[in-house]
């Protein structure tokens, strides 16, 4: 797992993953949001500057930081990523409601060999969707879907308000702001992939 800097999921979404995490690394400011949630991190990656307490780096050995200079090719969350590479799954928290770009980057990854296998920002568990699936949820949860890249993408769906089915996925359209019909929705991939933003249901503002 990887922690980054921005705002990330409540303790109680992200509690289940923490404890079935292996490896834990933190990027940058990802430190912080690592100990608020409890967990000591093993491996602490970035150019440290947005951690705001540079003091905790002290309270880990050596080995177990890595400290880049600013001007780099790569994000802290990238560099986060490539120690976690080995790994058959691989979660990335936080980073949501932060800079566009930022999160442009962050959307990014899924096109490129660092990509996570879920991404929880602070409202939203983001995936890419390359096979069939079937999700539990609400009738009246959010779900949104995306095609990525210019590929030839078809997909059937049970349980949607809107059907995926009719939809031609050109690049730039979308189904947006997609609700479950029912507690069980059905995502059959014909072709294709499509990175799925799904809402977190019943979160406070």
């Amino acid at each position: 797992m990887v922690i980054t800097g921005g705002k990330a999921p409540p303790q109680s979404i992200i509690e289940p993953l923490l404890r079935e995490c292996d490896f834990l690394v933190a990027a940058d400011s990802g430190l912080e949001q690592s100990l608020l949630y409890g967990r000591r991190p093993d491996l602490v990656v970035g150019d440290m500057d947005s951690l705001s307490n540079r003091a905790l780096l002290d309270t880990f050995a050596p080995e177990q930081v890595k400290i880049y200079p600013t001007d780099k090719d790569y994000t802290d969350t990238e560099l986060a990523l490539d120690e976690i590479a080995g790994y058959d799954k691989k979660i990335l928290i936080g980073g949501g409601e932060g800079r566009l770009d930022h999160t442009l980057a962050l959307l990014a990854l899924f096109e490129s060999d660092r990509r996570p296998d879920f991404w929880f920002s602070r409202r939203e568990e983001i995936f890419l969707l390359d096979r069939c699936l079937e999700l539990e949820g609400k009738p009246g949860e959010l779900i949104s879907f995306y095609p990525l890249g210019n590929r030839d993408v078809f997909f059937k769906s049970e349980g949607l308000v809107w059907p995926l089915e009719p939809v031609r996925w050109d690049r730039g359209e979308l189904s947006l702001s997609n609700r479950f019909r029912q507690n069980k929705v059905s995502l059959e991939r014909v072709r294709g992939s499509l990175l799925v933003i799904r809402s977190f249901p019943d979160l406070p503002a």
